[in-house]
């Protein structure tokens, strides 16, 4: 991902049907900025679809703000996920890559 953008990454949880009564969790960090962060399923930032023999595909967009909270370099990421009857389970942990914006602040439409 680039610093400063609004990027939608996505994931996807091999094999595993998460379309039930499911919570999941979505969490990025980096050590090196000591940013973490972690959104929920019921987020508006996350979608969540299930595709039969497949898996679960999670949709996360980061707004310029949180994008440009990371340093650049390495991001961890791991999904996490909760029944209704507490049972809980998880992803391994992927790698993303922060790169480094030029313009380093947030920007907008009206901007003159």
């Amino acid at each position: 991902m680039i610093r400063g953008t609004t990027p939608t990454h996505h994931f996807l949880i091999d094999e595993v049907d998460l379309s039930g009564n499911y919570r999941i969790f979505m969490t990025l960090r980096q050590k090196l900025s000591d940013v973490e962060k972690t959104w929920t399923s019921d987020d508006e930032a996350m979608e969540i679809q299930y595709e039969a023999q497949v898996g679960t595909h999670v949709y996360l967009t980061m707004t310029q703000e949180e994008t440009l909270a990371f340093q650049d370099g390495n991001i961890e990421c791991q999904a996490k996920w909760i029944d209704d009857e507490g049972h809980v389970d998880g992803s391994y942990v992927a790698i993303i890559t922060a790169d480094k914006a030029l313009l380093d602040k947030p920007i907008s439409y009206g901007e003159g």
